[in-house]
């Protein structure tokens, strides 16, 4: 049945465990504490939507890459020497599309206290956990990436990107060194005007 919902005793009071839900014929899996419900995917463990405070939304992440930028591969002319590497993030293509990185496989475990979900993906230099703790009103991600392989010769610029339904015209926020909120939007600059040429590189911020 559409929307039918089961619960198990949990670890704590305050936690639920949401068993099964049944969403258009395939079987998702939500935790939930007494702030937060987050529903995932129940073969591939994808983030699918997240309830806080009466208000759902649908969020995903996925994890993909972009080629690096080598001057020896990419290179045409003696301006395109600054090769992709620290602090300086080219990729091969100014508007190369992300590879993605898709998610085949997903534990789900319910241990002492809180839990978590345990995604394995097509590459498995990627790896990830969704976490949800007693009393927080967020969902942990913790990931590890690498060793990254290079055996095909080319550098690999890494990246999660979370999508939701948010109109934002551009605008968006970064937090700069954990110290503070820094506005920013989409190819443009507050202190001169910006010629594009880097449209993927010049929208990721540190």
């Amino acid at each position: 049945v559409d929307g039918e919902e089961s619960y198990l005793d949990s670890a704590t009071s305050e936690q639920r465990i949401l068993a099964s839900e049944i969403d258009g014929g395939k079987e998702d899996v939500a935790y939930s504490n007494k702030f937060i419900t987050v529903v995932f995917d129940g073969t591939t463990g994808e983030l699918k939507r997240m309830t806080s405070s009466n208000v759902t939304l649908n969020v995903t992440q996925e994890w993909g890459y972009y080629t690096s930028w080598d001057y020896n591969i990419d290179g045409k002319y003696e301006s395109d020497k600054q090769n992709s590497g620290a602090y300086i993030f080219r990729p091969s293509t100014p508007n190369q599309k992300l590879i993605t990185v898709k998610p085949k496989s997903a534990t789900f475990q319910e241990t002492a206290g809180f839990m978590e979900v345990h995604i394995e993906y097509e590459e498995p230099w990627i790896q990830a956990t969704y976490r949800i703790l007693p009393g927080q009103p967020h969902l942990e991600v913790e990931h590890t990436v690498g060793p990254i392989p290079v055996g095909d010769g080319r550098g690999k610029e890494v990246v999660s990107r979370f999508t939701s339904p948010i109109q934002c015209s551009g605008t968006f926020y970064t937090d700069s060194n954990g110290r503070e909120f820094m506005q920013r939007q989409k190819n443009y600059r507050p202190s001169w005007d910006l010629d594009v040429y880097e449209p993927v590189a010049g929208n990721y911020y540190p």
